[in-house]
């Protein structure tokens, strides 16, 4: 919080299913403050966030993650990314790769108040044609869901040439805005614990 003032944060929090929790906290002027998401939510699966100040102040926002056997000091590598400012119909992730010893996720978060459909486009760097898909099943309402790009790309059959690859996401209706970020992890040995990751919010169209 860069202000003058305290600033109070409305913050819900998104899981696979839905909403999951609502809650509020105040930060003091010129203060940060630092959220343990497992102590907020518990254990959860996957959780987007959503954060907004009650009385319109500005603040800033980022999310780090670690990862690794029993935790600090024994964290392995991690991600961080500030974010994303608002939402939109349309995301594009430059980013892609399923090669060997790599995972690629897609993460949409709708923050609206009911379910919507999204349709996700590969773009190859080999020159095949993009392909694309209608997610079978919908984004909850003030939910989110991920998209393992690599079991996503070898469902549509063309995994082997889209190794390397960009994504536009897209909201079918043309009108319901989502907010997308793009996760890619790396297994040195393809065992144990990913030893390199990154993350970033998508560029809006």
């Amino acid at each position: 919080n860069p202000t003058e003032a305290p600033v109070t944060l409305d913050i819900t929090y998104l899981g696979l299913t839905g909403e999951i929790k609502t809650a509020q906290r105040t930060v003091a002027p010129h203060v940060r403050d630092t959220i343990t998401l497992s102590v907020e939510v518990g254990l959860q699966t996957s959780v987007a966030a959503k954060m907004t100040t009650t009385d319109g102040a500005g603040v800033i926002m980022e999310r780090s993650e670690y990862w690794g056997s029993g935790g600090f000091p024994n964290w392995v590598d991690g991600t961080n990314s500030l974010g994303a400012t608002t939402s939109d119909v349309a995301w594009y992730l430059p980013e892609g790769s399923i090669s060997s010893g790599f995972d690629t996720y897609v993460l949409v978060a709708n923050p609206n108040d009911y379910p919507i459909t999204v349709a996700v486009r590969a773009y190859s760097t080999t020159g095949q044609a993009p392909v694309e898909a209608i997610l079978p099943a919908q984004v909850p309402a003030r939910g989110r869901v991920t998209l393992h790009m690599n079991a996503w790309l070898a469902e549509q059959g063309v995994a082997t040439q889209f190794e390397s690859f960009s994504t536009l996401v897209t909201s079918t209706d043309g009108t319901s805005p989502v907010v997308v970020e793009e996760a890619i992890y790396w297994y040195r040995d393809g065992v144990n614990y990913w030893r390199a990751g990154s993350a970033m919010p998508g560029i809006r169209q």
